[in-house]
């Protein structure tokens, strides 16, 4: 008599045995994608400024006025500076 590795059915056809080489244990890693430092952090500020809860003209709008902000913030110091020394 043959061992096979077959197992019959109540129907009568054979089917492969179950595959026991893998377990629920072996779950591939998923790949986490990477963010940049400066994404992290607004990610962070998020829920404080609800930034993620204005509408899109809104967003645009407070991003114009950041940029405004921090041009003068950076260019106004330099150009009194610049405009004392001439």
């Amino acid at each position: 008599m043959s061992s096979s590795t077959t197992t019959v059915h109540r129907s009568r056809r054979p089917y492969p045995p179950a595959d026991t080489s893998k377990h629920y244990t072996e779950v591939p890693p998923r790949n986490v994608k990477q963010h940049s430092a400066l994404y992290k952090m607004i990610k962070r500020l998020d829920p404080e400024i609800a930034f993620g809860e204005l509408e899109p003209a809104e967003k645009v709008t407070v991003l114009v006025i950041a940029i405004l902000t921090l041009a003068l913030a950076i260019g106004g110091p330099i150009y009194l500076v610049r405009y004392a020394m001439s």
